[in-house]
């Protein structure tokens, strides 16, 4: 472009090659496109006025120009490598030169370099930081001018980090048809792997590959059983180096693996086939959400094992594992449990109150069901929860058959062998003393009993014959209708009032008609001032003893006993004692 020239009706440009012009076009404004101008060349141009009269000017502008260059396409490695980026681009017509740039975001490119050539491997990115990369094309002229073209679309390039594996697990005896690498690798972008294998110190060689992203590898080309292979994983683009780790491909194991579930109460019995070349067998047994252990071992022609310490009603994992020469095989397994045993050794006793049952535990149960047959009642069940019950609710006089099965959650045994029994007619009730006061040390256990030894031991008193004598020296508690006469006995032998065991208690439960004697039988103690019990008596009571008396009570002393409420104490004193 230029200044009109006035009287000027056109402008001549031409082109100056060395010294000479080279007419271009002539225009009729002032300016010119030069659409044919090599990009990157520098070109000088000439432009003269030309009048009215076609007289072209003797002087004229002159100005040197150029177009500018084209941009590149460039592309950058992106995690492909750990040594570097590498940046390839398009050529660009006139460039004599490109110009790199980095940042690691759209607004902190900085200048890289600049080369000649079309690729340019950046060796200065740091390993895991993503860069954006662009480049221009660039014609230097002189020292002050060169031309430029646009800078290129931005590409996103990495240097990886190095990804050579951490670590390399390889399956020990684990399957009987291949060996399982896995890999732990450091964080970043993922990578390829080339594996290399080698028996014993035999040379490494190359066998396959693992994908970016995955992990795990499971070689099963050719293996021997029972041997040490060494395993070598580098990064594909690695010549050298890597990490190594060992792997034995296990013998075939037993088959057919299987386990007896709740068939049998006296164990689990595992059974296999035989597995090639075996020496022996050992069985492992593993609880739910448990590890396996072994728990026995037989012979190279045994297929069989009978776990008889399983708990009933446990659902165990089995396992078999046949042992050689080249090592224990992999396992055959299967899920087994022991079922519950039937209660045993069942007898039913016969009182006058009930019908006693008892019965050897079964292993592992938690509770028992008492089934019996026989009555008005026809069938009834009773839920227990020990080895033991007593059947109050059965009628005297009528024989009953009682059968027991064990429970455990909701397994339930078969019923045991029956027992038949009957409550005896007649006397409804019973009388249980027991325990010791607060008072001398010494020492109880008397043997004497009978109507005749408490009359004798009645002192100062006459003689008493009792129609009914009871002898209370036990711990049964008894229930139902008791009733004692005015001339009744009850003695009750006494232990020493200085244990800390308990009270000395006459328990009775049920209906008590109160009356007749009541006969204290020191044992060996001899009784001294001081000496005392309390006496608990329970149930709808009415009545009251009619004496207290003391077997073999020294001269001088006397029994002062006191009734208030249930609770009857009695208390040994001097005679001249006030009572």
């Amino acid at each position: 472009t230029w200044p009109a020239v006035r009287r000027a009706y056109k402008y001549r440009v031409a082109k100056m090659v060395g010294s000479s012009e080279t007419f271009v076009e002539d225009t009729y404004t002032p300016q010119y496109f030069d659409t044919s101008a090599t990009a990157g060349t520098q070109v000088t141009y000439r432009v003269r006025a030309i009048s009215g009269g076609d007289d072209l000017s003797g002087d004229f502008a002159e100005r040197i120009g150029w177009r500018s260059l084209g941009s590149s396409a460039l592309t950058a490695t992106d995690g492909t490598s750990t040594a570097s980026v590498t940046l390839t681009w398009t050529p660009v017509t006139g460039a004599t030169e490109y110009e790199i740039q980095r940042g690691t975001s759209a607004s902190s490119y900085a200048a890289l370099t600049t080369v000649s050539q079309l690729t340019y491997v950046d060796t200065t990115a740091t390993a895991g930081t993503g860069y954006l990369y662009r480049v221009r094309a660039k014609s230097v002229f002189n020292a002050t001018q060169a031309a430029y073209g646009d800078y290129s679309a931005p590409d996103a390039g990495k240097r990886a980090l190095d990804m050579t594996p951490i670590t390399v697990a390889a399956s020990n005896l684990t399957s009987a048809t291949s060996i399982t690498l896995t890999l732990t690798v450091p964080t970043g972008t993922p990578a390829a792997y080339t594996v290399l294998r080698a028996l014993g110190s035999g040379k490494a060689k190359a066998i396959g590959t693992i994908p970016a992203g995955t992990l795990t590898y499971v070689d099963s080309s050719s293996l021997k059983a029972g041997k040490t292979y060494t395993y070598t994983v580098r990064l594909a683009t690695a010549t050298s180096g890597g990490t190594t780790g060992q792997g034995v491909k296990a013998p075939v194991g037993p088959a057919g693996v299987t386990a007896t579930e709740g068939t049998l109460t006296t164990g689990t019995t595992i059974t296999w086939t035989s597995a090639p070349k075996a020496t022996a067998y050992i069985i492992y047994r593993a609880a739910p959400g448990g590890t396996a252990a072994p728990i026995g071992q037989v012979g190279k022609k045994v297929y069989s094992y009978t776990d008889t310490g399983a708990y009933p009603g446990v659902k165990y994992t089995y396992s078999v594992r046949a042992n050689s020469s080249v090592g224990l095989s992999v396992e055959g397994s299967d899920v087994g449990w022991r079922a519950l045993a039937a209660p045993t050794s069942l007898t039913a006793s016969s009182l006058s109150t009930k019908i006693q049952l008892n019965w050897a535990s079964s292993t592992g149960a938690s509770g028992y069901v008492v089934r019996r047959t026989g009555g008005t009642s026809g069938t009834v069940e009773f839920i227990v929860g020990g080895n033991s019950y007593g059947d109050t609710s059965a009628e005297a006089g009528i024989s009953y058959t009682y059968t027991v099965k064990a429970t455990l959650g909701d397994l339930v045994s078969a019923y045991s062998a029956a027992a038949t029994g009957s409550r005896t007619s007649g006397y409804t009730g019973s009388i249980m003393a027991a325990g010791a006061g607060n008072a001398q040390a010494g020492k109880g256990g008397h043997g004497r009993t009978g109507a005749q030894e408490s009359a004798e031991g009645a002192a100062g008193d006459e003689a008493i014959v009792p129609p009914h004598h009871w002898l209370v020296d036990g711990t049964v508690v008894e229930s139902g209708l008791v009733f004692i006469g005015d001339e009744d006995v009850v003695e009750v032998k006494l232990r020493d009032p200085a244990s800390t065991d308990d009270m000395s208690i006459l328990f009775v439960t049920g209906e008590l008609s109160l009356g007749g004697h009541l006969v204290l039988d020191f044992g060996d103690r001899v009784p001294v001032a001081g000496d005392r019990w309390v006496i608990l008596l329970a149930g709808r009571m009415s009545g009251e003893f009619r004496s207290v008396r003391g077997i073999d009570l020294p001269a001088g002393l006397r029994l002062d006993a006191r009734m208030d409420g249930p609770t009857f104490s009695v208390t040994v004193v001097a005679d001249d004692a006030q009572q």
